[in-house]
């Protein structure tokens, strides 16, 4: 609560969300601070190129600076002449000022040095340049279309562009060109394809395929290319196939063979089932090198080898007994082909571990055709002696790495908490340190000079600086080490007066009570390098721990742990056992026993400093990020004492969770089991595999928790992703303790940086007297477009007699381009239109009256972002007299913290200032699914003739409002609108003696009244066209019960006409919630909406449309008496709704699911001798029409509502949850012989109607029956019904009793025993828990299933606790309405036991039916990891499944080209698969055991 209010106390005052004025004054100190390391341009490559002149040569460095402003690094070439005297002395000649490559992904220069390779990849997907740069001019460029390929791969992994000797030709890894998608157009699928420049076709999404993962998620695969620099001319390697990603790529000596490269299969997952697994700093994905042809000499040789037709000359395995081989490079003779290898990570499952080092002997004659040896070089070190080369550990090697020698490589590597320069001689195998033995500083090869290197050092504590080493005798190895003064921008004062206080050792920290279980090397002591301030003992401390958790924090300098110290702290950076650099033994006695040994070696190194008195115990704080945040919140929970603050950059929190939704699943199995678990992994853990996982991680002891933690996540992080980190701080917060979040939207792991229903609405206007105007909205989605159009359309209606009336129609619709919303005013003489801003832009409200827009107004974002449309926070209310407007927007956007050159800048910026930029500031909560990227709702008024907005005062930023409406003048004539929140209107200034109250106190700020304080829930207020009653809705029961959706109840409460609320209102029932309703009798109150203006013309009849068992219908409810009539005929399947009120009328649209919708207008007639009642006549209108297709399709069908009794009723079931439920089936002509499809509707409380359904009308026109099932749960059917399913979900087992599943296998059977379908061919189809459903049949009942359709199922459930927005809903379903005492953001592994084993994952082994998943990759309802851990299960278990991915799509996939694709490939799906069936009945019922095929396969080829 504090901090709420302090969040608020800020947002008044103009200070970012979070931050308060002492907040700010650091914020302003550290910035500038921090600004000051940020400046210091970093290292890149380097490149030197030799002369004639033996003591002369030149070299190339590229730099990178930071640019805050543009949000980017600038890249540079600086140039420099080197000299040598005969005196051993090095003479540095730099160029005056650096070259920005701005555009530039890539840098290659030839091997001469006499050409240069600038590669600019293109970001909008237009074509890559090559430019071919001589000694003074551009030679060449080549433009490359994306049809040839996409971007060049530039990254450290896949990268390969290499030149070859002669210059003549460049290979390169880029992404393979776009695979063909399917294309549409007004005639449907379009089977030859489109050019792009085909305007009136698009391109559907097609199968989605895998990727590599973190930072590769966009990227196509990597394929290889050859360009004649000459011609310009590019060819692609042949024979590659595409499960192979190649990079990496060298030429060959001259050989048939001209191309070696690395290629990655992506059959990675278990057991070698197609999944690529993240390959972004995982070394241990299997890789080999292979050899090809290159293209251009392949076809220059083809007239050669016509003769032997067949052969053609194909890619060679060269390392096939090698399970890792990667970084390939030539010795300068061609002797030689060196590598290294990561196969004791590949071979352990551990994601880096030491690397060896290979040689293979190349042939002379360039023939391939034998086995190739493999020499061992460099052997992977198992425990190191003191002080002695501890094994390989390579993130790169140079292009061209050789000395003079011709044998002798040079490159860097990891020794213990260093970076060394290594010498490797490949031919007697030894293996030198070459930088300084006794020095803590770490060095960097960055370029060969002959027999001399140059190479960067750095500290913690020291900036980077260029060293140039001369080796001394040709016939040692050894190196002196001259430092060389640079050009680059020295450190400021302030920054060499910081460096200058500290120092830094590297610390050996022994082990505490080894296990003897432990080999040799994990007893070794492991390392933590500690930088310490003048007097460390008074100064706070701060542990930094390194991710991975294989990798390493080495002694280099590092901007962030610069800025950290300069503040005052010490640091202590551990690399505990498991990091790089000390030995195989010692890392791999990690694996399977992190959150113990792991923490425990943090604790001990704390320990240590603390025992020699080197620090203050009562002043440590924590950072780390990944494995290092991992620890930290480990940490903070095991030793709650330890720690005064702790801060995690994207941590893994919960292994449980990421294991179903990161890009490395098989880490999580490695980590937890040790090597093992490569054997254990698999796409579905078991329930004791979750547990274990939940036992291992942080979130296990978060009730231990004292510690403020600060959370910084990368909201596109594929590797933990951002829901790990949420789901702890949220716990956090729910547990009372201090923490804050800050997301990063467009940030990966580093932090590095509408629907095919025709949807209509209607409203009508008295004109004269027997005449009134109705209005149509409607809207039809334009597939070419991807969005929906709008339109509008009138009609006048007028009494040609009392029992008829004449429907006059506009003779065309008017489209509303870019139209939000249409309010018309109560009058109907004035008309808003809404067009909300996208990206920024002002939102216009519009003033229409009969003629023109009578007024035009622009809000900018500074006033409030787009109007709420929704059908949930949407309200906008015209005032009676129709001056004023009431509406729901997006608050402004909260102030963020604002930077410039010289540091934080306390006052905000303008948009305008283009020196300054925003930083994200704190992250905020928002309303989940639909909402994410939306500001909170907050209420406006409009004044129509001044065009002045206010902002209502007095609403508390924790609360959001919608569904606004304005109440009854008072006697002072003042209009206040209210919400079930009374508030006064901010053009109307109170009276004194008539200020609304807030809890009973006077407030001159005018708060909000809650009205409906003594009812859980209360929306859609409407009020009584006299104004003396206010009447609303309520879901009280689905808030008590948890329930997300539930029977409705209706009530009132009389308004006072002098406005006073000094007392509490009275609220009155006037439709209770019905339990058990009586056969055929009204079942309750289920209501998704009401008309704006409901009421006939007594003024206490309400009409609105509400569900009745299947079927829609319209109710009229006497307010006065509470008695509610069904309006609609009562022996009516067809579904109805009403659209507007038309005096004593009511317009409404009925339809049935084979019945397109009709307009029907309903008028109250009273025939002699009989009571007075309702008759509907059908309007001829133009709104709905189908082809004669159509028509004849689904004329060929009948629609009936079955009535199931339920089956085997448990006698503590309550009487309404006995009762039976309903089906409805549509019936192809001879039912019995057509394939069935199986619908089921998600929710679990929602219902399918009887209504007319675009996608269900054209399954049923491909010739499928469909069994629609309203399974018990279902609103629409009575309370009790309803709350008969929580707690009863999909389970099988005697413990937890299934309802839902039962109830479908229960209507089934029903069809089946009444001969009405065919038992043998029966497909499933569902969304959401319909979706789970689906699974859940496919897995339990086995045999029943011919095919299954899933879109944005819930699959797992212990999974989705922990993703989506809505994580109470699974404890509800899966627990029953009393999980809603114990709902939590970490569930307990109970929970979690009890949630996988009511999910479909926990029969994903029985499946057997092709399964089509269709999923949103937007969604936050059920994220996208839920389906695609079960798709990837399926596939790993050789089960047929086949997924399409919707990028933009959330929970519904509503884009309309999305909606037509996924319903289209339903479709396609279930007709290949029953086909199947009904063609293997035919071929059993002729006795052909072959199935045909085999004599048809003869009499073709005779």
């Amino acid at each position: 609560m504090a901090a709420a209010q302090a969040s608020e106390a800020a947002a008044n005052k103009g200070l970012p969300l979070g931050m308060d004025a002492t907040m700010a004054d650091e914020y302003a100190s550290q910035s500038k601070l921090l600004q000051e390391f940020v400046k210091i341009p970093s290292f890149g490559k380097a490149w030197i190129f030799n002369s004639k002149d033996e003591n002369k040569s030149r070299a190339v460095l590229s730099i990178s600076q930071s640019d805050l402003l543009g949000n980017k690094r600038r890249k540079f070439l600086l140039n420099s002449h080197i000299s040598k005297s005969a005196s051993k002395s090095v003479d540095f000649q730099w160029s005056p000022f650096p070259t920005e490559i701005s555009g530039v992904s890539a840098v290659i220069p030839s091997p001469s040095g006499e050409k240069l390779l600038l590669v600019r990849n293109s970001e909008d997907d237009s074509s890559t340049k090559l430019e071919i740069w001589g000694p003074c001019q551009l030679e060449n460029e080549i433009h490359i279309a994306k049809s040839v390929h996409g971007s060049l791969y530039s990254d450290e992994w896949f990268e390969g562009i290499s030149w070859n000797q002669d210059e003549t030709f460049i290979a390169y890894v880029a992404e393979e060109p776009p695979q063909p998608k399917p294309v549409f157009n007004d005639y449907g699928f379009k089977k030859e394809g489109s050019s792009e420049k085909d305007c009136k076709s698009w391109k559907g999404h097609g199968d989605w395929e895998e990727t590599w993962g973190e930072t590769y998620s966009k990227k196509r695969i990597p394929a290889l290319f050859v360009v004649n620099i000459s011609s310009g001319q590019v060819r692609p390697v042949k024979g590659i196939p595409r499960s192979l990603s190649v990079g990496q790529v060298i030429w060959a000596p001259s050989s048939s063979y001209g191309l070696v490269f690395v290629a990655w299969s992506s059959d990675n997952g278990f057991q070698e089932t197609p999944r690529k697994l993240g390959i972004k700093y995982c070394y241990n994905r299997p890789c080999a090198l292979y050899a090809a042809p290159d293209p251009f000499r392949e076809e220059t040789e083809k007239p050669s080898t016509e003769g032997n037709k067949g052969e053609t000359t194909t890619m060679i395995k060269l390392t096939a007994h090698l399970s890792s081989a990667f970084f390939p490079r030539f010795s300068p003779d061609g002797k030689y082909l060196v590598f290294v290898s990561a196969k004791s990570a590949v071979d352990s499952g551990a994601h880096n571990a030491t690397n060896s080092m290979h040689r293979i002997e190349w042939p002379t004659d360039g023939k391939l055709d034998g086995s190739l040896g493999i020499v061992d070089v460099v052997p992977i070190v198992m425990c190191p002696k003191d002080s002695c080369f501890p094994g390989l550990y390579c993130f790169g090697l140079l292009r061209h790495p050789w000395l003079t020698d011709g044998r002798t490589m040079i490159l860097s590597s990891v020794w213990g908490s260093r970076e060394v320069i290594l010498s490797v001689n490949v031919v007697s195998c030894e293996v030198l340190r070459v930088s300084p033995q006794d020095s803590d500083y770490s060095w960097n090869v960055l370029a060969l000079d002959k027999n001399n290197i140059l190479a960067v050092s750095s500290s913690l504590i020291t900036l980077p600086q260029i060293y140039y080493g001369i080796k001394v005798s040709q016939t040692e190895s050894h190196w002196e080490w001259q430092e060389v003064s640079t050009p680059f921008p020295k450190p400021s004062d302030e920054i060499s007066s910081i460096l200058a206080e500290h120092k830094f050792s590297i610390l050996k920290i022994p082990i505490s009570n080894p296990s003897d279980e432990l080999a040799n090397g994990a007893k070794l002591p492991f390392e933590a390098i500690f930088v310490s301030h003048k007097d460390s003992a008074s100064n706070p401390t701060i542990v930094v721990l390194h991710g991975g958790p294989h990798s390493v924090y080495p002694s280099s300098y590092s901007k962030s742990l610069a800025f950290l110290f300069s503040q005052g702290y010490n640091l202590l950076v551990v690399n505990y056992r498991g990091s790089l650099g000390f030995g195989e033994e010692a890392l791999q006695s990690l694996p399977g026993n992190i959150g113990s040994q792991d923490v425990n070696d943090v604790l001990t190194a704390l320990d240590f400093v603390l025992n020699r008195g080197l620090i203050d115990p009562s002043r440590v704080a924590v950072v780390g990020g990944s494995h290092g945040g991992f620890l930290t919140t480990h940490l903070i929970g095991q030793a709650p004492d330890t720690f005064f603050a702790a801060a995690a950059r994207n941590p893994v929190c919960n292994l449980q969770l990421m294991v179903g939704t990161t890009d490395i699943p098989d880490w999580c199995f490695v980590e937890i089991y040790g090597k093992d678990g490569k054997k254990y992994f698999s796409e579905s853990p078991s329930v004791d595999d979750l547990c274990q996982f939940h036992q291992k991680s942080p979130i296990s002891h978060i009730s231990k928790v004292k510690t403020p933690t600060l959370f910084l996540l990368g909201a596109q992080d594929l590797r933990v992703p951002v829901s790990n980190g949420l789901q702890y701080a949220r716990a956090l917060k729910e547990r009372g303790i201090e923490s804050k979040t800050i997301v990063f939207p467009e940030d990966i792991h580093g932090i590095d940086k509408n629907s095919i229903k025709l949807a209509y609405k209607g409203s009508s206007f008295m004109t004269a007297e027997g005449i009134s105007t109705a209005m149509f909205s409607i809207s039809q989605p334009d597939l070419l477009a991807n969005s929906t159009r709008k339109y509008t359309m009138y009609c006048h209606i007028t009494g040609a007699g009392t029992n008829s009336r004449d429907f006059q129609w506009s003779p065309f619709p008017t489209e509303m381009t870019g139209v939000s919303v249409i309010v018309p005013s109560p009058s109907g003489s004035k008309l808003l239109i809404v067009r909300n801003g996208e990206k920024g832009c002002p939102t216009k409200l519009e003033i229409v009256d009969q003629s023109h827009v009578a007024k035009e107004i622009h809000l900018g974002q500074s006033i409030h972002g787009p109007l709420y449309t929704d059908e949930w926070f949407h309200g906008i209310s015209w005032n009676q007299e129709e001056t004023l407007i009431a509406y729901i927007a997006e608050a402004p956007p909260q102030p963020r913290p604002v930077f410039r050159d010289s540091g934080y800048r306390k006052g905000d910026s303008s948009d305008d200032d283009y020196n300054t930029w925003k930083e994200q500031g704190d992250w905020e909560e928002d309303w989940g699914e639909r909402y994410s990227k939306k500001g909170r709702p907050s209420l406006f008024v409009l004044d129509i003739a001044s065009g002045e907005v206010r902002a209502a005062e007095g609403i508390a930023t924790s609360l959001s409002v919608g569904q606004v409406v304005w109440a009854p003048p008072s006697s002072s004539g003042s209009q206040k609108p209210c919400a079930l929140y009374a508030i006064a209107s901010p053009f109307e200034r109170p009276e004194t003696d008539n200020k609304p109250v807030c809890d009973g106190k006077s407030d001159s700020a005018a708060s909000a009244r809650n009205l409906t304080a003594s009812i859980s829930s209360s929306f859609f207020p409407r009020f009584s066209q006299d104004g003396k009653i206010l009447l609303f809705l309520s879901a009280k029961q689905a808030v008590n019960s948890g329930a997300h959706n539930a029977t409705d109840s209706l009530h009132k409460m009389n308004w006072p006409s002098d406005w006073k609320m000094d007392k509490e209102l009275n609220v009155t029932e006037v439709v209770p919630i019905v339990m058990c309703p009586e056969d055929g009798c009204f079942p309750g109150l289920y209501c998704s909406s009401i008309l704006s203006n409901p009421w006939l013309s007594d003024g206490c009849t309400m009409i609105l449309t509400s569900a009745w068992r299947s079927t829609e219908v319209i109710l009229s409810i006497d307010v006065l008496s509470g008695k509610v009539t069904r309006i609609t005929p009562e022996d009516s399947h067809y579904s109805w709704s009403a659209l507007t009120i038309d005096g004593d009328n009511v317009l409404a649209v009925s339809s049935s699911p084979i019945d397109p919708p009709h307009i029907k207008y309903g008028r109250q007639v009273t025939p002699e001798g009989q009571a007075r009642r309702w008759t509907w006549d059908e309007v001829d209108s133009p709104l709905m029409t189908a082809s004669d297709k159509v028509k004849s399709l689904l004329s060929h069908h009948s629609v009936t509502i079955l009535q199931i009794p339920v089956t085997n009723a448990s006698g503590d079931l309550s009487d309404g949850g006995k009762l039976p439920f309903e089906a409805i089936f549509v019936s192809y002509k001879d039912s019995s012989h057509s394939p069935t499809v199986v619908i089921l509707h998600g929710g679990p409380h929602s219902v399918s109607v009887s209504s007319y359904v675009k996608s269900s009308a054209f399954l049923a026109s491909l010739g499928f029956n469909l069994l629609i099932v309203n399974y018990r749960g279902t609103p629409g059917f009575g309370e009790e019904a309803l709350q008969s399913l929580p707690g009863k979900v999909g389970s099988q087992s005697l413990t937890y009793p299934k309802q839902d599943v039962q109830d479908c296998l229960t209507a089934i059977d029903h069809v089946i025993n009444e001969k009405l379908i065919d038992a043998s061919k029966v497909a499933v189809v569902g969304i959401s828990h319909g979706g789970f459903l689906t699974t859940h049949l496919i897995g339990q009942a086995t045999d029943r299933f011919v095919v299954g359709a899933a879109r944005n199922p819930v699959c797992n459930l212990a999974l989705m606790i922990g993703t989506t927005d809505i994580p109470d809903w699974c404890y509800i379903v899966a627990c029953g309405t009393e999980a809603k005492q114990y709902a939590s953001e970490s569930p307990s592994p109970d929970h979690l036991r009890l949630f996988y084993e009511k999910s479909p994952i926990a029969h994903i082994s029985k499946v057997k039916a092709p399964l089509l998943m269709l999923l949103g990759g937007a969604d936050l309802r059920v994220p996208v990891s839920n389906g695609l851990q079960y798709a990837r299960a399926l596939r790993e278990r050789g089960g047929q499944v086949k997924i399409m991915m919707f990028p933009e799509d959330i929970h519904e996939i509503i884009i309309p080209r999305s909606d037509f694709e996924s319903f289209l490939n339903i479709g396609v799906w279930f007709k290949t698969h029953l086909k199947q069936v009904q063609m293997q009945q035919r071929e059993a019922k002729s006795g052909d055991p072959f199935g045909g095929r085999a004599r048809r396969s003869v009499q073709s080829k005779s």
